[in-house]
């Protein structure tokens, strides 16, 4: 399998460790890269399925193991493009240089997770071809730092309240932008009802925005208040104004452009 079409992890331990990697780093570097993965796919597709992956390649000593789509038609769909994009963004992320505008905020954080064995005491961690050091967690936090906040609206469609969380939100995709870009809408328990009922409808939330330079919208918001729009059926159309200005013994449109000119 082309070597674009899967992801090689290899950590080598400490000399204290005799170079073996220790236990811990690398199941949660593996359960780390999965993790990532799904929020890959949810970058490419909006639907709920994940793809399955499998392991190949797995080496003693430096531990090394080879992360590959299983055999399958959605695999071809999902799986490949996550896994090309996963490596793009983790050589990018090391290299300091622009990431693919759907990667949010909650995926960089875990993508900061793979460094982690770094920060301990593993001497090396490679993904695919790419070796990260203290710079991949630092070029993170730079991406994860607000560039500024401001009181203000945004309006679009809310969609996937998520409740199990700490404190939970819902994702607005914005009217105008592009597919799979939503502002993470964290909202407090009073609104929680408000918010169900707007579920896969158009609603204007009005809070705390924090921005990324050059963003035409934010990235999360702190909501204060959620109206609920009106739908394209439900707004008034052309022909319902009919009539509503008429007032009796008025002249008709001929004789009042006539008065006009003579006034």
């Amino acid at each position: 399998m082309p070597s674009k079409s899967k992801i090689r992890v290899k950590i080598e331990g400490a000399p204290a460790l005799e170079g073996f990697a220790r236990l811990d780093h690398f199941a949660s570097v593996l359960q780390t890269i999965k993790k990532c993965l799904s929020g890959f796919e949810s970058c490419i597709t909006n639907s709920s399925k994940k793809a399955k992956y499998r392991i190949t390649g797995l080496e003693i000593g430096s531990a090394i193991a080879e992360i590959e789509p299983a055999v399958d038609e959605y695999a071809k769909k999902i799986s490949f493009p996550a896994i090309r994009l996963f490596n793009t963004t983790v050589k990018a992320l090391q290299d300091g240089s622009s990431i693919d505008d759907r990667i949010q905020d909650d995926l960089l954080s875990d993508l900061r997770k793979l460094a982690k064995p770094i920060r301990d005491d593993a001497a090396r961690i490679y993904l695919s071809e790419t070796q990260l050091t203290n710079k991949f967690s630092e070029n993170i936090d730079n991406l994860l730092a607000p560039d500024f906040v401001s009181i203000g609206t945004v309006k679009g469609r809310l969609e996937d309240i998520i409740t199990h969380e700490k404190v939970p939100f819902f994702k607005l995709y914005p009217l105008l932008g592009k597919n799979n870009t939503f502002v993470k809408c964290y909202f407090p328990d009073q609104l929680f009802y408000q918010v169900k009922n707007t579920i896969r409808h158009s609603a204007k939330i009005e809070g705390t925005l924090k921005y990324k330079e050059h963003a035409l919208y934010p990235y999360q918001a702190e909501v204060t208040s959620l109206v609920k729009l009106k739908s394209n059926k439900e707004l008034p159309k052309l022909s319902s104004l009919y009539g509503v200005l008429y007032e009796p013994n008025q002249p008709d449109s001929s004789e009042f452009i006539r008065q006009l000119r003579n006034d």
